[in-house]
């Protein structure tokens, strides 16, 4: 099926791209979870990690809801 948002069209799947995803979980995956640690340890940054899908939906609630409070001139959420 052909996307208005890409210009070419895939017509198999690539090896290497099937590879990077099964192996992702065990090679990226470790290196993406000690970056966000890295981060929240030494540049005050803060991370939330959504792994389940309530979760997830919870969260955008509560972002929608302090973004809302925000654009009303409240504190907004912490």
């Amino acid at each position: 099926m052909k996307r208005e948002d890409m210009p070419w069209v895939e017509h198999e799947f690539e090896e290497e791209f099937r590879q990077y995803i099964a192996e992702f979980s065990t090679r990226q995956r470790p290196q993406i979870i000690a970056a966000l640690e890295d981060a929240v340890t030494h540049r005050d940054v803060r991370v939330h990690m959504l792994t389940f899908r309530e979760k997830l939906r919870l969260a955008l609630a509560d972002a929608v809801m302090c973004a809302g409070e925000v654009s009303e001139g409240l504190q907004g959420c912490e």
